[in-house]
């Protein structure tokens, strides 16, 4: 959504837009990993207690050197929520529809942005 050196951004609704799809999408889930009894709780947890880890790491090291915001350091997050998701794969059955609805609904989003925003506002 951010493009040419962190000028050009998408309009606000777009971003709004994101956070609308994206959260149904992580609470189906979550809700999916966390029915699956106890191991999917643990699995649940320590992917939570990690990825706050890697947020609070995050927000350090750019704190210490110059505030320069990194989002790469923010890749492992969805590694380890790949991780999780493969172990309990067998548990989305039930909610494939949501699933792949707002997973489309971000793709569509994200096509959105790199055509009519970056595409069409990075000077040439």
């Amino acid at each position: 959504g951010v493009y040419d050196y962190m000028k050009i951004y998408a309009p606000l609704i777009y971003y709004r837009y994101v956070g609308w799809a994206l959260a149904p999408l992580l609470f189906f889930l979550a809700f999916s990993v966390a029915r699956s009894g106890k191991n999917g709780l643990a699995a649940l947890a320590l992917f939570l207690l990690f990825a706050l880890l890697a947020v609070g790491q995050s927000v350090w090291h750019s704190w210490n050197n110059d505030f320069q915001a990194q989002g790469r350091y923010l890749f492992p997050i969805a590694a380890m929520g790949g991780l999780v998701m493969s172990r309990f794969a067998g548990q989305f059955a039930r909610f494939r529809f949501p699933l792949v609805f707002f997973a489309l609904c971000l793709y569509g989003l994200s096509m959105y942005s790199f055509v009519f925003v970056g595409l069409e506002r990075i000077p040439r």
